[in-house]
């Protein structure tokens, strides 16, 4: 499909998965600086997602908000820039490679992030929270005491996530911290917000206090380790493996349970749904 309207500059290539046709293909047409037009063909399921022609359906054009585009491209550019830090280091990550590798040019990411920091933050910002939603999703789906647990360890090893390249990415930024106030800001959240999580959930199962601050500290700082050794050993480290560290010290901590076994298994499944509904 072709752009046939004379007043636009470019047009963008197919953006999916916006609520708003969730059924549709879009092309994205500059119009001018206020308004952006959106002009789409409904998909015919019975045809196998094949577009019938437009003497069948038509077209319709939708005025759509800046910021709902603005928003889009942000977050297509966040994505750009945390591969292009996997793949080359804090340094070699620039602007113009981020634009390269989004295939636009460094004028369209300058458009939405002023300076380098600020779209890295925003890289590591939207890998953070993608890892935050699965585990609140995770965590609302469990019942038993230890469903929790399993549920953020289950989210900070989820298979589409705990893998090199990411690990390179994450240990690239852990680099800049000590001098950089933006990051450390950062890293101290998710710190924090780690060992918040890991205390309320290992209180659920009926540790007490001290135990449940000294077991949070002792896995968090195991995760930090088992993630700097996916990022630095030749071919990654395994999940299960991982996850395998963990139990053996919170069973030398709490004794073997049937419980926790059980509450792993499911998490492991969910989790192994929710990776499926999102790649599939």
């Amino acid at each position: 499909m072709t752009c046939e309207k004379r007043q636009c500059r470019r047009c963008e290539r197919k953006l999916q998965d916006l609520h708003e046709f969730a059924s549709s293909c879009l092309h994205i047409h500059f119009v001018d600086r206020s308004v952006i037009l959106l002009t789409y063909q409904f998909i015919d399921p019975s045809v196998n997602g094949r577009y019938r022609s437009s003497k069948q359906w038509g077209e319709r054009e939708r005025i759509v908000s800046r910021r709902k585009i603005a928003d889009i491209r942000k977050q297509e550019f966040a994505v750009a820039a945390f591969e292009v830090l996997s793949l080359y280091g804090m340094q070699a990550t620039t602007l113009q490679r981020v634009a390269e590798h989004t295939g636009v040019s460094k004028a369209s990411v300058l458009h939405y992030f002023s300076t380098k920091q600020n779209l890295i933050e925003t890289a590591l910002r939207r890998a953070n929270g993608t890892l935050q939603q699965e585990a609140l999703a995770l965590m609302k789906m469990g019942s038993a005491p230890w469903d929790r647990f399993y549920a953020i360890i289950e989210a900070n090893f989820s298979p589409t996530t705990f893998l090199p390249q990411v690990a390179n990415g994450w240990i690239s930024m852990c680099a800049e911290v000590p001098h950089n106030p933006q990051f450390q800001r950062l890293q101290t959240a998710i710190f924090r917000r780690l060992d918040s999580n890991l205390r309320s959930a290992l209180a659920d199962t009926g540790a007490s206090a001290d135990e449940a601050k000294d077991t949070a500290n002792i896995v968090s700082l195991l995760i930090d380790g088992l993630w700097l050794r996916c990022g630095l050993q030749i071919g990654g480290l395994d999940r299960e493996d991982a996850i395998d560290q963990i139990d053996a010290v919170v069973t030398e901590r709490f004794g073997t349970s049937s419980d926790r076994k059980a509450a792993r298994d499911k998490m492991r499944m969910l989790g192994a749904a929710m990776t499926k509904g999102r790649t599939g």
